[in-house]
């Protein structure tokens, strides 16, 4: 596998949805339009001779002065057929406006992409893609230039391999109209069979869902058109900016409209699937493919930005569900802020494994930190001599995964199973094969299979939770109706998130302020943990001189915190250790010196020194080493 494969896809997290078929956008005035007023759909635009970024993009050997407009769309093969001919505009400097009507065919009104095209008197020919809805009467298209002549190309060349109506606005937002042009016709047939082969994935996970939730992904669809209109201006509008920032804003409009639709969890996170393996199969490809240097390095950025989007993205929207019944509001701000910060760390410095960078990345602590509280707030963490706590009843079990083989866990007894957390590989982060759940979901090529996967787990989860409804902890009156139903896909979310343990062990009303204010602090040790309590620390292990004692422990190694950036951060404790460390294992003393993420599990509370900045850190086992992702 590529690059890109070879990172496993995070299942639950995140949403890239984008099953766009792209629109036009902005017109133009100034020249003699012709008058032409039969059908019931207005097209209006305009025809550029030289690209703005390029002012050499068409070399004419003699000046045009007017274009001959015609309409098209294209089979499942390729076949050009006219809607619209011999519509003549005046060629006034630079430009060509056009204004005329149309009807649509009996097949025509199937399609989304269609092609304009302007045949000079110079005979030179300009063409472009105007994707369009049905339902759309009145069509400003953004202006055609020679650029978009790669644009019409790669749609010819879909239609060749079967689909004429690939997502244009998709394809816009990762590649800039003169980044197409540029590609050579085996380039544009390998793009063109990406985009073809997940439109089929997207198409079967449609039809297994079938229903309501088929109806809204069809509204998501026509909403594609707006979106990639919106894209296409704003490139024109703003060359200088990136196709990052491009894909980012296309992304979230697509978010939002699908959040708006009120797509389910399940159907969401079966497309997001579809999705990721767009970008990763283009991702395969870009190491042979005619492209810019600096866009070919900006791409592999991007990609990792737009799956680390994908991952987190569900779960910022799911923890705002709970606002009304926990007290996270600030961990929300802090956890959109951190998210912003990785996003914009993976784009620049392009990770070589994300899952591990993500795994220490703060984001994830302060997500664990929220959902902890959700879960206390709820009651899922209370027990009794008498009771498991409930949070048992309703994590994933065996069965939920269908057919699917079984995943591994992190803990396997009678009552619970959690789901392995990303980039907690076995025995190190470096490990080529993954004991995850991920590492399964990557190898379902079948996107029936993947949605059934989804339902089946999803509808497994919120059926526990109905049946356990009455066992849920509020400090009002429990939510009726809509509120209960949303309340109950947005928990069976957060249960079928990948847990990291090291955070069960967290007293959230413990928050000293200096040191430990921020998430991930140690804290007091619980009086009745659920599980062992375990941290992780990014630092360098190094062997005490002397070795101290309490409560009856040695403690004879500490981790003391690891530069970065060139500069090195007292976090409080004396000494810049962060923890001291009990160990009688000989072979520990193998990690001296070395640098990375290690897991503890905790022991003591930090012993109060001369002052209040010097307090001795507190003290802990050794359970776990990870190299230093860097």
């Amino acid at each position: 596998m590529g690059l890109y494969r070879d990172r496993f896809f995070l299942l639950f997290l995140g949403l890239a949805l984008v099953f766009s078929t792209g629109c036009g956008g902005g017109g133009g005035s100034g020249s003699t339009i012709p008058n032409i007023s039969a059908g019931n759909t207005t097209l209006s635009g305009s025809i550029l001779l030289t690209d703005p970024t390029d002012k050499a993009s068409l070399r004419a050997d003699a000046a045009p002065t007017e274009a001959s407009i015609g309409l098209y769309y294209l089979t499942a093969g390729g076949l050009e057929v006219p809607l619209k001919l011999g519509v003549i505009a005046q060629i006034i400097g630079n430009k060509a406006n056009y204004s005329f009507n149309f009807d649509y065919d009996t097949v025509a009104s199937a399609r989304r992409n269609f092609i304009l095209k302007a045949k000079l008197n110079n005979n030179q020919i300009i063409e472009g893609v105007i994707p369009m809805n049905l339902a759309d009467k009145k069509v400003d298209a953004s202006p055609i230039t020679p650029f978009d002549n790669g644009m019409a190309r790669f749609v010819k060349e879909a239609a060749i391999k079967g689909n004429p109506d690939v997502s244009i606005g998709d394809l816009m937002s990762m590649f800039p109209p003169k980044v197409i042009f540029g590609l050579t016709d085996a380039d544009l047939k390998s793009l063109a069979e990406e985009f073809v082969n997940r439109e089929t994935r997207v198409q079967s996970i449609t039809t297994a869902f079938g229903g309501e939730v088929a109806e809204k992904i069809a509204q998501l669809r026509e909403f594609a058109c707006e979106a990639a209109r919106d894209i296409r201006d704003f490139t024109d509008k703003y060359p200088e900016l990136t196709a990052s920032n491009m894909r980012e804003r296309y992304e979230e409009m697509m978010r939002n409209r699908a959040r708006t639709l009120g797509l389910p969890a399940d159907a969401i996170k079966a497309i997001e699937g579809v999705d990721l393996l767009l970008v990763q199969g283009i991702g395969d490809r870009t190491a042979t493919m005619n492209l810019p240097s600096e866009f070919a390095g900006e791409f592999r950025g991007m990609g990792l930005a737009i799956e680390a989007r994908s991952r987190m993205d569900l779960l910022s929207q799911t923890l705002k569900a709970f606002v009304t019944y926990s007290d996270i509001t600030d961990l929300i701000k802090a956890f959109d802020l951190a998210l912003e910060h990785m996003y914009s760390v993976v784009q620049n410095d392009k990770p070589v494994n994300l899952d591990e960078f993500m795994y220490v990345d703060p984001a994830i602590m302060i997500f664990e930190k929220a959902r902890f509280i959700i879960f206390k707030d709820l009651g899922l963490l209370e027990k009794s001599p008498d009771s498991a706590p409930l949070i048992f009843a309703l994590l994933p079990k065996p069965e939920d995964f269908g057919t699917i083989i079984n995943p591994p866990v992190d803990f396997n007894d009678d009552s619970v199973w959690i789901l392995p957390y990303p980039g907690k590989g076995e025995p190190v982060f470096a490990a080529t094969t993954r004991n995850s759940l991920r590492s399964t979901i990557e190898q379902i090529g079948d996107p029936l299979q993947l949605a059934d996967f989804q339902k089946t787990l999803m509808n497994k989860l919120m059926q526990r939770i109905n049946e356990n409804f009455s066992l849920l902890k509020f400090a009002a009156t429990p939510p009726p109706g809509a509120a209960r139903d949303k309340l109950i896909e947005a928990l069976a979310v957060l249960l079928a998130e990948p847990i990291d343990p090291s955070v069960y062990g967290f007293d959230p009303d413990y928050n000293p302020g200096n040191p430990g204010s921020e998430p991930g602090w140690e804290g007091p040790e619980p009086v009745d943990p659920i599980f062992d309590r375990l941290q992780k620390f990014y630092g360098t292990l190094i062997e005490l001189e002397t070795p101290i004692s309490r409560n009856d422990k040695t403690f004879a190694y500490a981790l003391k915190e690891a530069e970065r950036d060139g500069t090195v951060s007292t976090g409080g404790w004396t000494n810049q250790y962060q923890a001291y460390i009990c160990a009688t294992d000989n072979e520990f003393s193998d990690l001296v010196g070395k640098t990375g993420v290690f897991i503890l599990k905790f022991l003591s509370g930090p012993v109060p020194g001369t002052t209040p900045e010097l307090n001795e850190a507190p003290g802990f086992t050794y359970v776990e080493y990870y190299p230093d992702p860097n």
